[in-house]
């Protein structure tokens, strides 16, 4: 009888493992097969995580057409994105030799410019693969911001040195001027126009430039935040603009009425790191400390959707061009690409209830900083759930392993089949004493 519970214990055992090791095959040693045919599968409703920086993630900017993503981080790398090719690193950029701080493109995607702490701003080719073209040396700390000029010729970079400078392109990046104060400039944006620029700064204002006929003599200063600003961004059509600051609000400011407060957006006690406005201007999106991505609709100046899905402070927000992706860097090395769609396209019966965001589980491995990957460097996932406010939900990869039994499961059936064994070496023990001792 202890022989046969023994067997049916063992090969119970048996089978639990076996099914165990073929969801985790299919899992992990043909991830790479299963991700592309999901992807396939999913292209209308993708939402993607891409693994690859070690450090935070400061900076992420969508190229000009949308089909690469670039992002700098602490761990001293740029990486390029493909997005027409599952998100694959096309290339790691590493000559900085510290933290990246800020990256950009020019308006014609040939160029990409990036600011570190190093105090250098690198301009790159990539025409030439993301050859190195210009080292743009005087700043002597952090370059914490860096933008283009809407025609591309020139380039303003902000830094904790207390300076803002301008820098001619068209002149092998030529010094243009340097405006100099007190304290140290976090943000720099370029109005659409070209004609202004702004900078958020640690003295909790915000100064206006003129761009126009010269190269940055001061205009106004906007004051009403109490904290550090740590961005700026100007509307698509200049007439507002929205700065985030350690004061836990984001303050949009009008520029065609005498520079009054339109929007006062609260964010509770956690401090802005990052804001971007949608193409169209009518969505606001910030980045906050709480780790928490807000979307705020303009119109009713209310949130519409908070997403929970990094895990350390979100540092920077970026729209593609199109408005229909929202990509989002955080302090826990990972960037999150957010796909938007159009609710009227949806069947009506995916529309009857609204759904909240769940929490995503990687179940592929990161692809490491300094080999570029043919293989896709993102998680991908496929959406079951009915669309709301326009923003498609993760699917939970923790489902396909609903079937795997539970560790407890597979310890308990060890321990019995450790207690099977010893209780028959027992039997077989008290057997042989018994026919020797006959």
């Amino acid at each position: 009888m202890m022989i046969k519970l023994f067997m049916i214990i063992v090969l119970a055992f048996l089978t639990c493992k076996a099914r165990s090791q073929t969801l985790f095959h299919s899992q992990s040693s043909k991830h790479s097969e299963h991700l592309v045919a999901r992807r396939m599968e999913w292209e209308k409703n993708p939402i993607y995580t891409i693994y690859g920086h070690s450090d935070d993630v400061n900076s992420v900017r969508f190229s000009p057409d949308g089909k690469t993503l670039v992002s700098g981080s602490c761990d001293g790398t740029i990486c390029i994105w493909d997005l027409e090719k599952n998100g694959a690193m096309r290339n790691s950029l590493e000559e900085h030799k510290d933290c990246v701080l800020s990256v950009e493109f020019s308006p014609d995607g040939k160029t990409l410019a990036s600011g570190a702490w190093d105090g250098n701003i690198i301009i790159w080719d990539l025409n030439k693969n993301g050859a190195m073209n210009n080292i743009l040396s005087g700043h002597t700390q952090r370059v914490s911001s860096i933008a283009f000029s809407p025609d591309g010729k020139r380039l303003a970079s902000g830094s904790r040195d207390s300076t803002i400078r301008i820098w001619d392109l068209e002149n092998s990046g030529v010094l243009l001027n340097t405006i100099k104060r007190k304290h140290w400039f976090e943000s720099v944006a370029f109005s659409p126009d070209g004609k202004i620029l702004a900078s958020g700064s640690s003295d909790k204002k915000i100064r206006l430039w003129n761009m126009d006929k010269n190269n940055g003599t001061f205009l106004t200063t906007l004051k009403g935040h109490t904290e550090h600003i740590n961005a700026v961004t100007f509307s698509p059509d200049g007439k507002t603009l929205a700065s985030g600051s350690n004061d836990g609000t984001i303050r949009v400011w009008d520029l065609k009425n005498n520079f009054n407060i339109t929007h006062t957006l609260s964010v509770s006690t956690s401090r802005t790191l990052s804001v971007t406005y949608s193409p169209d201007g009518k969505t606001l999106v910030s980045g906050s400390h709480d780790n928490a991505i807000r979307i705020w609709d303009l119109g009713n100046k209310v949130v519409i959707k908070t997403l929970t899905k990094h895990n350390y402070p979100v540092k920077t927000v970026a729209f593609s061009p199109n408005g229909k992706s929202l990509a989002s860097g955080s302090f826990d090395t990972n960037i999150k690409v957010w796909e938007f769609a159009d609710v009227s396209l949806q069947p009506s019966s995916q529309l009857s209830s609204v759904p909240s965001i769940i929490s995503d589980q990687p179940s592929i491995s990161k692809v490491p900083i300094n080999q570029p990957s043919n293989q896709p460097s993102m998680l991908t996932g496929p959406s079951s759930q009915p669309v709301s406010l326009k923003l498609l939900a993760e699917s939970n990869e923790s489902s396909d392993l609903s079937a795997a039994p539970p560790i407890w499961t597979i310890m308990s059936l060890v321990i019995l089949a450790v207690v099977g064994i010893m209780l028959y070496a027992k039997l077989c023990c008290r057997r042989d004493e018994k026919e020797w001792s006959t």
